[in-house]
Formats: structure tokens, C-alpha cells, sequence
């Protein structure tokens, strides 16, 4: 697999969005579309663009599919990746960006049958201490 992005600048600010769960989600994102296409998932015509999925299915994810699907899920915290334990300011501005990146993804990456609408979820599940071994018998330390 052979991915060619334009590199960002060497400067403080991608340097530092490199580090934070926005970027690193949106690398997870682009590494999952790329790997669809050698599952024999190519782009299609449409919309006046070349660069479209067909329809999405969440039984056969096209590669913008993949994407939607991630950050659907690590928004709404079925992907559990600590997403509630950032702070209020960085999981809001990360949830802001699932969101508004899944609704370009639902209007403008489709021919066909597009994914649903996706909200921000109205409240946050606790964080979990990932320092707690649940198998331990002891109960999990919720961090507040």
C-alpha cells in the first residue's frame, strides 16, 4: 500500500495535532480508507466527482464507509478509546469534528444509499481509569 499526502509544516501547532486524539484519529481514518482499496474497493463516478463510494453498508464498508463508521463510533463511544476522558475543551472540538466530518462524508462521498445523520452525543460516559484491572474483582476507578 503506497499513501502520498501533502506533508503538513514541521511547525509547533501539527506537531502538536500529530500528538492529540484529533489528529491521531484522523491518521486511524485515512489508513482505514486506504486499506479498503486493496479489499478491491475503488472509487466511482458521480456528482460531478471521481473521488465516490457507491453506497455505504456497514456489512461491506466502502473505504469512505470505513471512515464514517470510525468516527460514528468513537463518537458515540462504541469504540472505546478513552474519548471521554479528554477534556471538556478537546472533546468538544473532537466531537466537533466527527460530527461535521461525517456529515461531508453522508452528503458529498455517496452515489447511492448514504449513512445517517450524526449527532454529538448528549452527555459523556464517565472515564474509566485505565490504570484499574477490572479482572482484579476489584470495582473500576471512574475518573471525574
Amino acid at each position: 500500500m503506497f499513501i502520498s499526502v501533502a506533508p503538513l509544516k514541521n511547525d509547533n501547532f501539527n506537531r502538536d495535532l500529530k500528538r492529540r486524539w484529533i489528529g491521531i484519529s484522523g491518521n486511524v481514518g485515512l489508513y482505514s480508507h486506504e486499506r479498503r482499496h486493496l479489499d478491491g474497493f475503488g472509487h466511482v463516478t458521480c456528482k460531478g466527482s471521481d473521488n465516490m463510494d457507491q453506497a455505504y453498508d456497514e456489512k461491506n464498508l466502502s473505504p469512505f464507509g470505513v471512515q464514517w463508521w470510525l468516527y460514528k463510533n468513537w463518537l458515540t463511544e462504541n469504540l472505546g478509546v478513552g474519548f471521554s476522558c479528554l477534556s471538556d475543551s478537546e472533546r468538544q472540538e473532537t466531537a466537533g469534528f466527527f460530527v461535521s466530518t461525517c456529515e461531508g462524508y453522508r452528503t458529498g462521498r455517496f452515489c447511492g444509499t448514504a449513512p445517517p445523520v450524526t449527532e454529538s452525543p448528549a452527555s459523556w460516559r464517565p472515564c474509566i481509569d485505565p490504570t484499574t484491572k477490572p479482572l482484579s474483582g476489584k470495582p473500576m476507578n471512574l475518573v471525574r
